[in-house]
């Protein structure tokens, strides 16, 4: 550990209560379960401290950044593993409803038709030219954030994120694979 650092700087325990509010608080705004805030916020401070011969050369304004970037991408990491959940449990139903359509007979796709859908939608957002734009459309639509709760958690004006997703989602209404679907935002909704 650097010498030249003040020690009130290396006890780790001041540093996590000195930021902790800061990062809960924007760890909530994502992934918006109390218990598992906690969980990703002690996460948050384990990478950090992982990092700890670089977190501790930054000053104040850098070492929230380096927290905030931290927070949000374990946060993100969370809520896709939750996805992932609910898109194998949605696989799962998917399956046992084409498997009843087959069986009830021609003429019943539904189940397909949905399915096939969903993969439109997700790989129109996949194409989207910025990272940018494919993170505001997953943080409104996917997790529901509001425009004010984006902001914070990207650290951007909410003016700036008003103007984007109308625009992001204006792309997508062009995407020639989302063209045979009624294009509604509730097609972003979570199941």
């Amino acid at each position: 550990m650097p010498s030249d650092i003040p020690i009130h700087d290396r006890d780790w325990n001041s540093i996590f209560e000195r930021y902790r509010p800061r990062v809960i608080k924007i760890v909530q705004a994502i992934v918006r379960d109390e218990g598992y805030s906690e969980d990703v916020t002690q996460e948050v401070f384990v990478k950090t401290k992982n990092r700890e011969d670089i977190f501790l050369l930054l000053h104040e304004f850098q070492r929230m950044k380096f927290l905030r970037k931290t927070a949000v991408n374990l946060a993100l990491n969370h809520c896709r593993r939750q996805r992932q959940k609910v898109r194998d449990q949605r696989r799962d139903r998917t399956l046992d409803l084409e498997v009843q359509c087959v069986a009830a007979g021609p003429g019943l796709s539904t189940a397909s038709d949905l399915l096939q859908k969903q993969i439109d939608v997700d790989a129109a957002i996949g194409r989207l030219p910025k990272k940018r734009h494919q993170l505001l459309i997953k943080l409104h639509y996917f997790e529901e954030l509001s425009y004010v709760s984006m902001a914070e958690v990207l650290g951007e004006s909410v003016y700036a994120i008003e103007k984007a997703v109308p625009r992001i989602l204006a792309k997508l209404k062009k995407d020639p694979d989302l063209r045979k679907w009624i294009f509604e935002p509730s097609d972003f909704k979570k199941a």
